[in-house]
């Protein structure tokens, strides 16, 4: 799977300070590529019940010759979910078909507004600094019609089940499904989101005028 993200709504600045952040760069980005900085929340270390959020870049060290950006469900299922490093990556949307030259890309995003958040394993580069690799399952319906595979996204209500230390594998198991088709809608957007440079709030407007695609 190829994707972007953003992350554009100001409440996630309400978030930070709720969270207790002492961070204040947060600025609305709108093309967040593999290799840059971003967000993740996890559990504090031995605290129990309390997580933090610190700034992370997306990719993890592997052995190939590119960090580790995405990892799909069904090979952390059959390693045991308990035994990965369990984080969230909020988001407000992801893209989808980049790169093809036939079509216009698509954005899809929370059609309120509000934070999603995508799932997702944590570690350090080889410099030491927090990082994180993106969980992918099968498209649900909505984003089948664009490409086989997306984030794995989950509610507020479940995030704190899949970050607790203690959690149970049936549990985190069951979290692995790609709902949250009732949240997302569908846009498609100008080419500018291919061009990882380009981070404004032209990406995810239209070429020439915000549309809903034709199947919503």
């Amino acid at each position: 799977m190829k994707t972007r993200l953003t992350l554009t709504t100001p409440t996630f600045s309400t978030l930070l300070q709720r969270l207790g952040s002492q961070d204040h760069s947060f600025r609305p980005r709108y093309n967040i590529g593999c290799g840059q900085w971003h967000w993740l929340v996890r559990p504090v270390r031995h605290v129990r019940g309390q997580v933090e959020v610190v700034r992370s870049l997306w990719g993890l060290p592997s052995n190939m010759d590119r960090p580790l950006s995405y990892v799909t469900a069904e090979s952390l299922s059959r390693r045991g979910l308990r035994k990965v490093a369990r984080c969230v990556i909020p988001i407000d949307g992801f893209y989808g078909r980049l790169g093809d030259r036939m079509k216009d890309p698509i954005w899809f995003h929370a059609h309120n507004g509000s934070i999603l958040w995508a799932a997702g394993i944590h570690g350090v580069d080889r410099q030491g600094r927090d990082a994180f690799a993106l969980i992918t399952c099968q498209a649900n319906a909505l984003v089948a019609q664009a490409q086989g595979r997306m984030p794995v996204l989950l509610t507020w209500r479940e995030a704190p089940g899949w970050l607790s230390p203690t959690a149970e594998e049936p549990s985190l198991q069951a979290i692995m499904h790609p709902e949250l088709t009732d949240c997302l809608r569908a846009r498609e957007v100008s080419g500018r989101v291919n061009h990882p440079d380009l981070d404004d709030p032209l990406c995810i407007e239209a070429e020439a005028k915000a549309q809903q695609l034709s199947f919503f």
